[in-house]
């Protein structure tokens, strides 16, 4: 998949000054993980200074139209500092992009409610990302 090039200068004009000084942290450091296509978008899991990890999601329809959802507390209008680092990833280490997954014989629409659970502990105890994901989600969601 091929990824429009973004400069530095248009990803901190769209993300603020504070935004983006933190997302080139978060880049540098090597925060950014598991980037992989999916279809017309990339999605990546990011950390923070504090081991929470969060799920980004990038459509880029040309340089200058870019969406960027993630699962933090940031407004869907901004650029937060985790789609920062992952735009960041795309723009200086785009050859790492893994390619869309192929698709299993069975999907997540087919499984049971058990199976579903069983599978998200498997995966949660595997990558702790995940796990911190799914805790964050528990307890915004009042549970």
């Amino acid at each position: 998949m091929e990824f429009p090039v973004v400069s530095e200068a248009q990803i901190q004009a769209s993300a603020g000054v504070v935004n983006f000084a933190q997302g080139l942290e978060y880049f540098e450091h090597g925060m950014v993980e598991a980037v992989q296509a999916h279809g017309a978008s990339v999605q990546a899991s990011v950390g923070d200074r504090n081991n929470r990890h969060y799920l980004v999601s990038i459509q880029t329809h040309s340089a200058q139209q870019i969406t960027i959802q993630c699962t933090c507390d940031a407004q869907p209008s901004e650029f937060c500092a985790h789609g920062v680092a992952a735009l960041l990833f795309l723009s200086y280490c785009s050859d790492q992009v893994l390619p869309e997954a192929t698709t299993s014989k069975v999907t997540l629409d087919e499984l049971e409610a058990g199976q579903l659970r069983t599978l998200l502990r498997d995966v949660a105890e595997q990558h702790p990302e995940v796990s911190s994901l799914v805790n964050d989600r528990i307890e915004r969601l009042g549970f």
